[in-house]
């Protein structure tokens, strides 16, 4: 018989995908067309993650996208999170993405910032912030608030919060279930 908490200490992955659909298929080659590439290619950039949690109390991850096709790295997040002994937590990332293949002249990139806070209020009822910002303006793209009724048995949880976005320029009342182990409705 085991004793003691089992826990992930770090997770490494490497991530491709491939479409079986041909979309050149039943098209004709253009002879005048410049395009080296006679159609689109059928694998996704690899995805290189590793998550790393040294204690239950610390967390940190990276994750990017390369392109093989032309050996660039078109996104990457990294991520760090802390827990205390109540279960109150503070999580942060950092997103990039690089749109340099739309004009290889101009800096297109892309960053957001994303951050989320949660707090027991009691052992069964937590209440969080998640907030989404434009890294390179500033700017709030989504903000929500929730409070969160956790069953005792912990496998299912209620969430009920107000919730904005800018874009479209909207609020939200949220409410959401969430089912351990199988995901969510919201």
């Amino acid at each position: 018989l085991r004793s003691g908490d089992i826990r992930q200490l770090a997770l490494f992955s490497v991530k491709q995908t491939y479409d079986f659909i041909d979309n050149t298929q039943g098209e004709q080659d253009d002879p005048n067309s410049d395009d080296k590439n006679d159609g689109l290619d059928q694998f996704s950039d690899v995805n290189l993650g590793v998550a790393l949690s040294p204690s239950r109390y610390f967390s940190a991850g990276a994750q990017t996208n390369y392109g093989i096709q032309d050996a660039l790295f078109h996104s990457y997040s990294l991520s760090l999170g802390f827990m205390d002994d109540r279960e109150d937590m503070i999580r942060a990332r950092y997103i990039f993405i690089d749109d340099t293949d739309l004009d290889p002249n101009v800096d297109n990139g892309t960053g957001q910032l994303e951050g989320n806070v949660e707090i027991a209020l009691h052992r069964r009822l937590r209440a969080g912030g998640y907030l989404r910002l434009d890294a390179n303006q500033g700017e709030v793209i989504e903000s929500r608030a929730l409070l969160r009724f956790i069953n005792s048995c912990r496998c299912w949880s209620a969430d009920m919060g107000f919730g904005q976005t800018n874009n479209p320029d909207q609020s939200q009342v949220l409410f959401g279930f969430t089912f351990g182990g199988l995901g969510g409705i919201r």
